[in-house]
């Protein structure tokens, strides 16, 4: 008799093969299409997703709030992990590489980061960190000091950066037309229309139309 067992950190799905079974491509597609319903009815946040959002400005700092909030309810939600003593500080690391960055990854390719969102980003990478190594504002760690602790080599900043562009160089390498390359390399048909907006603006100051040189 074979046990499956599929698990996250927020729960674990089994299920137990009859003697003689083995697990062949056949099979493994029907376990992967009963895990999927038994987590649709039991895990009715994952259903109804929302994709990224982007303001009408072309900005993302409302989508960089919302993901902020999501990964700080499940930092918060994996509090016996990080007070747990037996947990080495390498395997914490990983658990928050894994579990927390990936849903403020989500969609990251799409967004256009500027200094203040980069701030925000990295705001939140140390939040993670210090809530990860349990250190309060009362114990007066820098931010220098603890990345150094941890040896963090790449910011989250930087991270999404490097998807953005990832993305877009995937994008350019395309031959084919498709709707991403139209929105990363699309442009507007037609001249200018400077010469007529100036035109439409009037004469500048001090120019007199009698006057000769």
């Amino acid at each position: 008799m074979m046990l499956c067992v599929w698990w996250d950190w927020k729960g674990i799905n089994h299920e137990l093969l009859p003697p003689g079974r083995i697990i062949d491509s056949e099979l493994y597609c029907e376990q992967l299409m009963r895990l999927k319903q038994e987590v649709e009815r039991k895990r009715l946040e994952l259903i109804n997703r929302r994709g990224a959002q982007i303001s009408n400005n072309g900005g993302c700092i409302d989508e960089n709030k919302r993901r902020m909030a999501m990964s700080r309810s499940a930092m918060d939600k994996l509090q016996r992990i990080w007070k747990n003593r037996n947990i080495t500080k390498a395997t914490k690391i990983r658990l928050v590489k894994a579990l927390i960055f990936p849903i403020f990854f989500y969609a990251s390719e799409t967004w256009t980061l500027r200094e203040t969102e980069k701030k925000i980003i990295d705001a939140l990478e140390m939040w993670c960190w210090r809530r990860m190594l349990g250190v309060t504002w009362n114990m007066f760690r820098t931010n220098e000091s603890i990345l150094d602790e941890l040896s963090i080599k790449q910011r989250l900043s930087s991270a999404v950066q490097v998807r953005i562009l990832s993305f877009f160089g995937h994008v350019s390498r395309r031959n084919d037309v498709s709707i991403e390359r139209l929105v990363v390399q699309g442009k507007v048909e037609g001249q200018s229309t400077r010469k007529i907006t100036d035109e439409m603006d009037g004469p500048s100051e001090g120019y007199n139309p009698g006057s000769s040189t």
